[in-house]
């Protein structure tokens, strides 16, 4: 994450994602595929330990 301070009144601060940052799209794409195909199955998951507690 860059972080660019502008010294204005009032003060603003823009981010951006940086190089490094955005290499770890595909990644977070992958997961999300992972958590969408897998959903109804956590699901059961925190459905079965809630229920044991």
């Amino acid at each position: 994450m860059a972080r660019t301070y502008y010294a204005e009144m009032p003060p603003r601060v823009e981010y951006e994602i940086t190089e490094l940052g955005a290499s770890l799209g595909p990644l977070f794409a992958h997961l999300t595929t992972w958590a969408d195909a897998h959903l109804a199955e956590v699901e059961q998951a925190r459905q079965a330990y809630d229920a044991d507690r």
